[in-house]
């Protein structure tokens, strides 16, 4: 009989923070692009609220591939880690866009009825 083996959750903690640091870097993107380039149909807390899931699909898949790739060792770390956490303000002040049509397409009262 094989035991199972026990999970590291260590790992699994850090890879949690890793990602809600890349989601609140992401949402800064939406917040300084509604400050550069203003909404002009849609207000900052729609926005926000849009930005949640879409940063869930975009941000996961992005750590993933962009965190695995940082040797912790390496002495260029600090830059490599600057760096990603850029490309993810980025992709959140590349966001709007998407974050306009999924709202325009969204059901008037947000879908709940009555």
């Amino acid at each position: 009989m094989t035991l199972p083996e026990n999970p590291d959750w260590g790992i699994h903690i850090m890879a949690a923070i890793a990602i809600v640091l890349l989601m609140g870097l992401y949402i800064i993107g939406i917040l300084c692009r509604n400050v550069v380039f203003p909404a002009k149909k849609q207000n900052l807390r729609s926005h926000l609220a849009a930005g949640i899931p879409v940063g869930f699909i975009t941000m996961g898949p992005y750590g993933k591939a962009a965190l695995s790739g940082i040797n912790l060792a390496s002495p260029d770390m600090l830059f490599n880690l600057m760096i990603t956490f850029g490309y993810a303000i980025i992709f959140g002040m590349m966001s709007r866009e998407t974050l306009d049509k999924i709202i325009a397409t969204a059901p008037v009262g947000g879908g709940r009825g009555g």
